[in-house]
């Protein structure tokens, strides 16, 4: 059966006009709910909102927290930072000069009792190429005229030496009194100047 005219119309009326009123439907529910319950929580997020105002006084106070220790670091350097230097260069001096090194080895041996015989030195040379690398320098050192007490003497030396020092291999011959230990102590490049 064929609608009749007039509700033909009504038809075609409604067909074009029923997405526009699901639009203001939607629109009339979607956008108060937003305006009334969504966006005033958001509102503490965006800047100037509560929630944003306590998470910036949150950063500024870690800010000046971190800044106070770095104050405190600074004048800690100020304060003790020529001396660090000097500590530093004990632990590993620059120049890698042998020649002390054998008196300090020699000394240690006569020390506990012991008589320096032959150093092997080995220089090892340093991977990276930069010109303040630290470089190291094995030493093979056989000492003479050693027993149980004195080995253990000389190794607690190079432990506590305050240049920075590694066993990196050790020999004992308790019949023969001979004691075999090899040594690397690190050194940095002299600056040119």
């Amino acid at each position: 059966m064929a609608l009749q005219p007039p509700n033909k119309i009504r038809a075609l009326i409604l067909d074009k006009v029923t997405p526009i009123l699901i639009v203001l439907v939607f629109g009339g529910v979607v956008i108060p709910a937003f305006l009334y319950l969504i966006e005033p929580q958001m509102r503490e997020y965006f800047s100037g909102g509560a929630f944003h105002r306590s998470t910036q006084a949150d950063i500024l106070k870690n800010r000046e927290t971190y800044l106070s220790d770095l104050r405190g670091f600074y004048d800690f350097y100020k304060d003790k930072g020529l001396g660090v230097d000097t500590e530093l260069t004990t632990l590993v001096p620059s120049g890698g000069k042998t020649e002390e090194l054998f008196g300090v080895f020699e000394a240690a041996g006569q020390e506990f009792g012991a008589s320096l015989q032959v150093i092997d030195i080995a220089r090892v040379a340093s991977v990276k190429t930069r010109k303040e690398s630290i470089q190291d320098i094995m030493f093979t050192l056989k000492y003479a005229g050693v027993d149980y007490e004195t080995f253990k003497k000389l190794l607690a030396y190079f432990e506590t030496s305050q240049r920075l020092t590694d066993i990196t291999a050790i020999s004992f011959d308790p019949v023969g009194r001979f004691a075999s230990i090899t040594v690397k102590v690190y050194y940095t490049q002299e600056k040119k100047r």
